[in-house]
C-alpha cells in the first residue's frame, strides 16, 4: 500500500483528483495533532530551542563510565552535584543552591576501595577486580581476605540452608545474594551472585549493583560479590564437571561521613509568592550506583528544561512566567525528604511535582515505552490532562505516515521532533496508575497537598547494572521528554488567560474521558453478574461513577488557584464545572439502565436493595491519622509491617485480594474528614470493589498499629 507503484494507491489519488480533493485534505485523519495548552507561537519557540544532544552530552559527562568514589567527595560534594550546579549557573537560572544536608555523626556511608576475586583451583586465575568491575562489591561488604571451596546453590536450596554444612564455603548463585542471609550463620564465608534485575540473557556481561548486604547479625567478617552471568555459568560448569573450584576474595572498605548533596534551582516567576511548579530527579541511589539512564538521564533532562526556559525568557522569545519553576535533585527519596526537612517552608509553595526517573533510554533498544505515572486518586489534578495532551501531540506528530503526507522525504513523520544524533523511532507512550518507587512517592505519601507524577521508560534491559551507560540512551528521547516537561510547566505557570482557557478545556475533556472509562468498567462488572446479589453490584457501580465525577470535580477545582484574579478564565472554569452535574446525572442513569439490562439478559429480578448494616456503619466512622506525615518523614513503614505481620490472615487477605499498595493508600487517604464509606468507594474505583467488612478490618488493623483513630461521626 505504501509503494509508489501500488495500483490501489494510484486509484485513490485518481479518485481524489476526480472529486476535486487535494492531497492535504485527503491526509486529514485521526492522527491530526491535537491543539495544546500552549498557543502555536509559544509551542514553536519551545520546539526551536529544546535540544537532545545537549542533555546527552551532559549525561556522558556525568556517567560515561562508573567512577570510583573518593573519600574527598564525602568531605565536600559529590562530583555529580558539583557538575549539575555549575551547569545550572551557566544556564542563567535565577537561583542555584548546592547544599550539603542531613549530616549525621551517628551514621556513615560505606565505601568500597579495593577488591579482587581469584580462582586458586583448579587453576590460578584472577576473575575480577574493583577497578575493572565497579559493581563487584555489595554495599556493606566487610574488609578482609577469604578463601574456600565454592558450592552452587539456587532457589531450590534456600529453604534447606539450615540443614547444609556451609562452614568455610563460598556460595555461587544466580539468585539475589540477600536470599542467603542464613548461610552466614552456617559458617559460609561469602556469597558470589550473578543475579541481574535487568535482562541478563540479553547481555550476559552486565553486573548488578547490589546495595544491601545482610549478614544476619553475625560479627565475623564476611563478603558479598557480584559477577557477570557468563563468568558465573563458567564456574558452575566446572563444578558440574566434577572439578573442585576454590575461590579467594579480598576486599578493603571504609566508613565515610554521612550526608546528602542537594541541588535546588529556580526560574523565578513574576509572582514568586504564588505556588510554583517543581521538577525532581535523583542524582544518586545510595552512594555507589552511578547509572546513565538511572538516573543521570532524569537530571540532565531537568537541566535541559531549565536551560531552554531560561534562554527563551532571557532572549524575550517567551514571557517570563507568572509562577516560579523549580528544580530539585538529590539522593533518591531520602535526600528529597532531608531537603524538605531543612526547608519545610517550600512545601507550601508547590502546586505540582513532576519527577524524572530513567527517561532517556532508547525505546527500541529496550523494547520499551515512555510511561507517565499518574498521582493517586486522592491527589488527582488537572495537570493529568495537560501532560497527557503534550504526550499525545508528540505521538501524533512522530509516527510513520504515507510519504506523500510528510514534510520531508528524509523522515516520514508529520512534524518530526528528533535530534540529529538520535534515533528516528516513532514516539510511543503509556499512562499508568501510581506504583511508587521514586521521589514522587515522597509527595503522594505525605499530607502536603501536592499531586506528583513520574516520567519513566520501561523496561530497561540494563537496570541497576554497570552496563547502564550513555550508549543505551537516545538524544531524540531526551529531547522529547524535555519538551513535554518544558511545555507542561510553561503552560501551567504562564498565567495568561488565553492559556488558562486552553488548560481548562483540555483538563475537562481529560476528566470526561476518565468518567467514561469508569462507566465502561461499571458496565462490564454489571454485565458479568449472573444472579441477584441484593443490589450490591448496582450500589458499587453507582458509588464508583459518583466518585469518578467528584474526583474529577476536585481535580478541576485545583485550577481555581491559577485563575484567581483572572475573571474571564475563572468564569470559563465555573461554566465547565457546572457541566459536571449533567455528566453525573447522565452517568448514574446509565448505570441503573445497564443493571436492568444485565438482569433481563441473565434472567433474574434486579434488586436495588438498601445499604446493608455494614455499609451504614462505614458511613458513621471517620478515620484520622494519629500524627501528620510531613515531606521530611520516612513514613510509618515499621508500623505497617507490624500491622501485617501480627495477623497472617489479614496479611494474606490484603495481598491476595487487594494488594499492598491498596493498604498503603488506605492510610494515605485518611484525612479526618472523609468517612470510611467514602474511602471505600474511592479506593474501590482506584483498585477494585472492597467488601465493607474487609475495609473495616483493614482500618482496625491500622488503628491497632497506632497509625489512625476511628471515631463515630
Amino acid at each position: 500500500m505504501k509503494s509508489a507503484s501500488s495500483p490501489v494507491r494510484s486509484a485513490c489519488l485518481i479518485l481524489y483528483a476526480a472529486l476535486g480533493l487535494t492531497i492535504a485534505a485527503a491526509g486529514q485523519s485521526m492522527l491530526k495533532p491535537p491543539a495544546t495548552s500552549l498557543p502555536p507561537d509559544l509551542l514553536k519557540a519551545v520546539l526551536n530551542e529544546i535540544s537532545g544532544q545537549i542533555p546527552f552530552a551532559n549525561e556522558a559527562a556525568l556517567a560515561g563510565y562508573v567512577r570510583q568514589r573518593t573519600p574527598q567527595e564525602f568531605e565536600g560534594h559529590f562530583y555529580e552535584a558539583e557538575y549539575i550546579a555549575a551547569k545550572l549557573k551557566e544556564y542563567g537560572l535565577d537561583e542555584v543552591r548546592l547544599e550539603t544536608i542531613g549530616r549525621n555523626p551517628a551514621r556513615n556511608w560505606w565505601l568500597g576501595q579495593e577488591a579482587e576475586l581469584w580462582m586458586t583451583s583448579p587453576v590460578e586465575k584472577r576473575l575480577s577486580r574493583l577497578e575493572e568491575s565497579p559493581a563487584l562489591m555489595t554495599r556493606g561488604c566487610d574488609s578482609g581476605t577469604w578463601e574456600g571451596e565454592a558450592v552452587y546453590l539456587d532457589m531450590r536450596d534456600v529453604r534447606k540452608l539450615k540443614d547444609l554444612d556451609l562452614k568455610g564455603k563460598i556460595i555461587l548463585t544466580p539468585e539475589p545474594a540477600g536470599y542467603f542471609v542464613e548461610a552466614y550463620k552456617k559458617g559460609a564465608l561469602g556469597v558470589i551472585s550473578w543475579y541481574a534485575p535487568g535482562k541478563p540473557a540479553h547481555d550476559p556481561f552486565q553486573v548488578h549493583f547490589d546495595m544491601s548486604m545482610n549478614k544476619g547479625g553475625i560479627r565475623e567478617p564476611a563478603f558479598s560479590f557480584n559477577i557477570w552471568r557468563r563468568l558465573g555459568e563458567e564456574l558452575k560448569d566446572k563444578m558440574a564437571a566434577g572439578q573442585k573450584v576454590v575461590l579467594k576474595a579480598r576486599a578493603k572498605t571504609s566508613q565515610q561521613p554521612f550526608k546528602f548533596d542537594a541541588v535546588y534551582a529556580v526560574l523565578r516567576g513574576t509572582a514568586p509568592e504564588k505556588k510554583g511548579f517543581l521538577f525532581t530527579a535523583h542524582m544518586f541511589e545510595r552512594n555507589i550506583y552511578q547509572g546513565a539512564n538511572d538516573n543521570a538521564s532524569g537530571c540532565v533532562t531537568l537541566t535541559e528544561i531549565a536551560r531552554t526556559l531560561a534562554r527563551l525568557v532571557q532572549e524575550g522569545r517567551i514571557p517570563r512566567p507568572e509562577r516560579s519553576i523549580c528544580f530539585l535533585m538529590s539522593e533518591e527519596g531520602s535526600g528529597t525528604m532531608a531537603f524538605f526537612g531543612e526547608h519545610p517552608e517550600l512545601a507550601g509553595r508547590i502546586f505540582v511535582d513532576v519527577n524524572m526517573d530513567m527517561v532517556g533510554e532508547d525505546l527500541d533498544k529496550n523494547q520499551a515505552f515512555f510511561d507517565i505515572e499518574m498521582p493517586t486518586y486522592q491527589k488527582m489534578t488537572f495537570m493529568e490532562g495537560v501532560i497527557r495532551n503534550f504526550a499525545e501531540y508528540l505521538y501524533r506528530t512522530n509516527i510513520e505516515m504515507y510519504a506523500h503526507r510528510a514534510q520531508s522525504p528524509w523522515l516520514t513523520f508529520p512534524e518530526p521532533i528528533v535530534d540529529k544524533n538520535g534515533t528516528t523511532s516513532p514516539f510511543r507512550y503509556t499512562v499508568s496508575p501510581y506504583v511508587g518507587g521514586s521521589d514522587h512517592g515522597v509527595f503522594l505519601a505525605a499530607d502536603a497537598d501536592i499531586p506528583a507524577f513520574s516520567f519513566n521508560v520501561w523496561p530497561d534491559f540494563w537496570y541497576h547494572t554497570d552496563r547502564d551507560r550513555p550508549d543505551k540512551s537516545d538524544p531524540t528521547q531526551l529531547k522529547r521528554v524535555a519538551f513535554i516537561g518544558a511545555a507542561s510547566s510553561l503552560a501551567s505557570c504562564l498565567g495568561r488567560e488565553d492559556v488558562l482557557e486552553r488548560i481548562i478545556r483540555i483538563a475537562y475533556e481529560d476528566r470526561a474521558d476518565f468518567v467514561q472509562a469508569s462507566l465502561a468498567r461499571v458496565r462490564e462488572d454489571l454485565t458479568a453478574a449472573d444472579k441477584a446479589d441484593g443490589g450490591k453490584s448496582l450500589r458499587n457501580g453507582l458509588a464508583m461513577v459518583e466518585q469518578a465525577v467528584e474526583l474529577s470535580r476536585a481535580a478541576l477545582l485545583r485550577i481555581r488557584d491559577l485563575t484567581a484574579g483572572k475573571p474571564k478564565a475563572d468564569a470559563f472554569l465555573t461554566g465547565m464545572l457546572g457541566q459536571l452535574d449533567a455528566v453525573k446525572a447522565s452517568a448514574l442513569e446509565q448505570v441503573k439502565a445497564q443493571a436492568k439490562a444485565a438482569a433481563a439478559l441473565r434472567g433474574y429480578v434486579l434488586d436495588t436493595g438498601r445499604p446493608t448494616p455494614e455499609e451504614l456503619r462505614l458511613r458513621s466512622l471517620v478515620p484520622s491519622k494519629t500524627a501528620p506525615i510531613h515531606l521530611s518523614d520516612r513514613g510509618p513503614y515499621e508500623k505497617f509491617s507490624q500491622a501485617l505481620s501480627s495477623d497472617r490472615e489479614l496479611m494474606m487477605d490484603i495481598f491476595n485480594n487487594y494488594g499492598y499498595e491498596y493498604f498503603m493508600q488506605l492510610f494515605y487517604a485518611v484525612d479526618g474528614k472523609a468517612s470510611l464509606a467514602v474511602l471505600r468507594d474511592r479506593l474501590g474505583l482506584e483498585f477494585k470493589p472492597i467488601e465493607p467488612a474487609a475495609i473495616l478490618k483493614h482500618a482496625q488493623a491500622l488503628e491497632k498499629a497506632g497509625l489512625i483513630k476511628l471515631a463515630a461521626r
